[in-house]
């Protein structure tokens, strides 16, 4: 019984943390601009990569949150415990395919 109340436990600190620490939309958009302008540093420098970093909706799931492109709904990023990892920024994939 004590090993079941120490896992309840241990869940609902990590849960706590994780939605007090869940990435924001700004930190999303900051981070995928920022991975864009590494990868391609001549159109980043005319200012694509903010224009990319618009171009996305936030999702949050209380405990994580990930974001979208807005044509073709392909995941770009995801975060929790207060940070974040882009996916895939690769121009032909994002909204630029047919």
């Amino acid at each position: 019984m004590k090993t079941l109340r120490n896992i309840v436990i241990f869940l609902i600190i990590t849960l706590t943390i994780a939605y007090f620490t869940n990435p924001s939309f700004e930190e999303h958009k900051t981070k995928i601009e920022t991975k864009f302008v590494e990868q391609n540093p001549i159109s980043g420098f005319f200012g694509v990569g903010k224009i990319i970093s618009n171009l996305v909706e936030y999702h949050d799931s209380l405990f994580f949150s990930y974001t979208t492109e807005k044509i073709k709904r392909n995941k770009l990023s995801f975060g929790f415990f207060g940070m974040v990892w882009v996916v895939d920024l690769d121009l032909n994939k994002i909204a630029l395919e047919n």
